[in-house]
């Protein structure tokens, strides 16, 4: 087995004291710098640390001050870490029929994307599956949708599952849990297939990254572009009673954006 990221070393080890009390809320965290002699690491990879940490809620960062283990950490680390919302899931919130159609799918070695290779940590000799969909919400096309993902990972794979939520797939039939990941977004303008997978339109599109890991390896890459000009993509926290206990409910969905020269 690859030996796991540096970074992730760390975040399993202030995860797992922070859970079991070793770490209490309001305890001061290490500074940066003892950090990285503790685990042999750069200042960066510490800051990505820490960073995960803070975005899924163990820990809270004051400039000057330090880091402090959260004090409502055990219902903020349940917001983040419900299962991660589908693309299908995006659309049905969003008020509209969700479809997905299969444009491409294969096998493939490092060739076809060295970036994802090298993130995925597989070598020249390793495959991975490969598979672009087009996700539609009442017909009209939202998604592209671009994945990678490690093979001997998932040696076992029914390409029917790409007919629908891969998410569902992976979590009632494979029992697969992603164990977290990491999410980017940036503006993009699209190539000559988006823009007619996207009807010729001269639209930006929002390119949204997703890397996730299981049992501390790399497991997934996959790109999304969204439509930027009749889509949006939204996160609502809601805080909500389970049985008299409260808890936090993260919904993220795709809403219609309408300018005026659409219909109102």
């Amino acid at each position: 087995m690859n030996k796991i990221p540096k970074y992730v070393e760390i975040i399993n080890y202030y995860e797992e004291n922070i859970r079991n009390g070793n770490l209490k809320p309001g305890d001061k965290i290490d500074k940066e710098i003892a950090i990285c002699k503790t685990f042999n690491a750069s200042r960066m990879t510490v800051n990505k640390a820490m960073t995960f940490l803070s975005q899924n809620g163990y820990i809270y960062r004051i400039s000057g001050y330090g880091s402090f283990v959260t004090d409502d950490y055990l219902n903020r680390v349940a917001a983040r870490s419900k299962h991660p919302s589908g693309i299908t899931d995006m659309i049905e919130k969003g008020g509209m029929k969700a479809g997905t159609e299969l444009l491409e799918y294969g096998i493939v070695k490092d060739k076809k994307n060295p970036k994802v290779a090298k993130m995925l940590e597989i070598g020249e000799d390793d495959y991975m599956h490969y598979f672009k969909r087009l996700r539609t919400g009442d017909g009209e096309p939202i998604v592209i949708s671009y994945s990678y993902i490690v093979y001997d990972m998932l040696p076992d794979f029914d390409i029917k599952c790409l007919d629908g939520s891969f998410n569902y797939y992976m979590d009632k039939v494979k029992h697969i849990k992603r164990t977290y990941g990491s999410s980017q977004a940036s503006a993009v303008l699209p190539d000559d297939e988006q823009k007619i997978l996207f009807k010729n339109r001269n639209i930006a599109l929002l390119k949204q990254e997703l890397f996730w890991y299981v049992d501390g390896r790399p497991f997934e890459v996959t790109y999304h572009y969204f439509a930027g000009d009749k889509f949006a993509v939204s996160e609502e926290v809601n805080l909500v009673d389970d049985n008299g206990k409260a808890d936090y409910q993260v919904v993220t969905k795709v809403e219609r954006v309408f300018n005026s020269e659409q219909e109102q």
